[in-house]
């Protein structure tokens, strides 16, 4: 049996597929067989991996990881699925699938393709309980919010970031956390927070916006980063006012719906000039930057300034 795992949501995808490797090994006595597919040549590789099994090793399940990431591994797949059906095999694959090309069709027609799609803030929120219910810890609605705000929605990162605040209050002896401890433990205190700069940004808090800014490049030099994300606020702007201007649904976007609603608030704080002009101004910034004629936090903090 092949399986094919994928979707926005990596993290729930890729737990789904381990599972299911793990469950098929379990009942059928397998051990299972990791292959790291985006390291392969060719698809030699893979099928001598998959062939021996039962020959010259012991019978597995594959578990695939990013296979068809490799183009030529998902050529041979979209012809060879009732091969290759032949094995225990599940893939998991890092990104949403494509539906303009013929391997999703044809896995979705076969009903072998298992798509997870992007949370929405309500599920991920209940998700976060879940995890600390488990955990046996208590993080209030604030709490809860500013950890997913602030991880950008990012399950890897939440669930990391939750172990550190499991052993933090293991270690403690109590299971509930003050506001500024979660901010600490998060290590945004003291480094500053990116999604909070991007807020004064958008709300146009520019003595905030520069606070934070210092705090982001104390201890790195991380400019180039922070244009990068500015860059990333301005377009997600830039199209909320097109869409809102041309009765577009916001749905066409393609944004999550928690960065859409948060995004539409701060989109009351600037005209359409207001945001060319500090696209064009960022252009420039880069632009110096990189030619070396400014340094980038004197350039940055000039920049900051006059939004």
């Amino acid at each position: 049996m092949l399986k094919v795992y994928c979707g926005d949501d990596t993290f729930e995808s890729y737990y789904a597929s381990k599972s299911e490797a793990k469950n098929i090994a379990d009942k059928k006595n397998l051990n299972v067989k990791i292959i790291n597919c985006d390291e392969l040549k060719n698809i030699d590789s893979f099928l001598s991996e998959v062939e021996t099994i039962g020959m010259f090793s012991e019978e597995s399940v594959i578990f695939a990881k990013r296979f068809l990431g490799n183009k030529k591994l998902s050529e041979y797949l979209e012809t060879n699925i009732e091969k290759l059906s032949r094995y225990e095999i599940i893939i998991w694959h890092d990104k949403k699938p494509d539906g303009r090309l013929k391997i999703f069709k044809k896995l979705k027609q076969e009903k072998l393709l298992f798509e997870y799609k992007e949370a929405k803030e309500y599920d991920l929120k209940s998700w976060v309980i879940t995890i600390t219910n488990e955990q046996e810890i208590r993080l209030s609605d604030y709490q809860i919010s500013y950890l997913i705000e602030s991880l950008d929605l990012n399950k890897w990162l939440i669930k990391s970031e939750l172990k550190k605040v499991e052993i933090f209050l293991e270690n403690q002896g109590r299971n509930t956390l003050l506001d500024d401890e979660l901010e600490k433990l998060l290590g945004f205190d003291i480094k500053g927070n990116i999604w909070k700069f991007l807020d004064y940004f958008g709300n146009r808090n520019r003595i905030k916006l520069i606070q934070e800014y210092i705090k982001l490049v104390s201890f790195e030099r991380n400019t180039q980063m922070i244009i990068a994300m500015i860059s990333r606020e301005i377009d997600i702007l830039l199209q909320l006012s097109y869409a809102s201007e041309n009765n577009i649904n916001t749905k066409e976007l393609g944004l999550h719906p928690f960065v859409v609603n948060k995004s539409k608030s701060k989109l009351r704080n600037f005209s359409k000039s207001d945001l060319a002009i500090l696209n064009r101004k960022l252009f420039d910034l880069d632009f110096a930057v990189k030619t070396g004629k400014i340094d980038e936090e004197v350039g940055m903090s000039l920049y900051l300034v006059n939004v």
